[in-house]
């Protein structure tokens, strides 16, 4: 028969794997525990992992693959509408990452605290910046390293809406930047100056992190093919790099964008050949990560019906998160 290649939706442990054969019911039930701990088990800040397949092409694990054209538009200009933004953002932390992140102190060296959580809150601050949510027309959001300096930009297409997934994605260009500090800032970068923008400082693991989800994020919504030369299949690794000053893409993306897809940025067409499309998903907890909220452990419990099928269900108010300014 060959071989058979049986694919896991989280890492499992192989020492611990079992196969059970059925020979009167002709199946075969493979039995594996998963990896409590992804991170130390060989799968790297596992999220939303991204590996090349035999013919060396991108495959992204176990997010979604969407086309964002296809996706609706949130009309950003009416954000006095959509109060319910901040609350659906705020539910990608759980009970101890909300309590962690009350405490996130900046006197404290990042490196030593939870770089995931750092993630989101950065995450939160982008969706918050691009949704208008803060009043202001923000277009460029740019990431930087106190110690290494500038290392992504995001300019704002749209915030869309995944059905499918009932939750939010951003649809945007990504410029990621790898040069020496003390650099002068590329021609192309300069005129953006000139652009509404907001700018989020982080930590060195954090800006690791995100470049090993770069990938995934522009894999996820990819319209193009990957050229022969595509440097994923020439260097064999994915990302290329997460050290600084090195590139985390590769450049086959570059500057292929459906027509229009910024138009309020007037030095886009100049732009765009440095950049690739992303689509920016929240990042949700998830159960064997952090266990469930414990419903007894704090708020107010009431009951109410639900308003499709009259059902009793349980509300818990919590306390609301507060906006900070990125």
């Amino acid at each position: 028969m060959g071989e058979i290649i049986v694919n896991f939706p989280a890492p499992v442990l192989k020492a611990k794997s079992k196969i059970r054969v059925a020979r009167s019911s002709s199946y075969v039930e493979i039995v594996a525990c998963r990896a409590s701990n992804p991170d130390r088990q060989g799968h790297l800040d596992y999220i939303f992992p991204i590996f090349l397949d035999k013919n060396g092409q991108p495959v992204a694990w176990n997010i979604p693959y969407l086309n964002p054209s296809r996706l609706p538009i949130l009309d950003t200009n009416r954000m006095k509408d959509f109060g319910w933004l901040i609350t659906h953002a705020s539910t990608m932390f759980s009970s101890r990452e909300s309590k962690l992140r009350a405490t996130l102190d900046g006197s404290h060296p990042l490196s030593v605290q939870d770089s995931r959580l750092l993630f989101k809150d950065t995450l939160f601050s982008l969706y918050t910046s691009f949704a208008k949510v803060q009043r202001l027309n923000c277009k460029v959001f740019a990431i930087t390293c106190g110690q290494v300096g500038l290392q992504l930009l995001f300019l704002r297409s749209s915030v869309r809406l995944d059905v499918s997934n009932h939750t939010l994605a951003l649809d945007v260009a990504i410029i990621p930047l790898h040069q020496e500090r003390g650099m002068p800032v590329p021609g192309f970068l300069v005129p953006l100056s000139m652009n509404a923008g907001a700018t989020m400082v982080i930590g060195e693991d954090e800006v690791k992190l995100w470049k090993r989800l770069l990938p995934t994020f522009v894999e996820r919504c990819r319209g193009w093919k990957h050229k022969p030369t595509c440097e994923y299949k020439t260097e064999s690794r994915i990302p290329r790099s997460v050290e600084f000053h090195k590139p985390a893409l590769c450049s086959c993306g570059n500057g292929i964008f459906p027509p229009n897809f910024i138009s309020d940025i007037p030095t886009w067409e100049t732009v765009s050949k440095h950049a690739v499309r992303g689509l920016i998903p929240l990042l949700f907890t998830l159960p064997y990560v952090d266990p469930k909220d414990n419903l007894d452990g704090g708020g107010k419990q009431r009951q109410v019906r639900c308003e499709a099928c009259a059902g009793e269900v349980l509300l818990v108010e919590v306390p609301a998160y507060t906006l900070e300014d990125p």
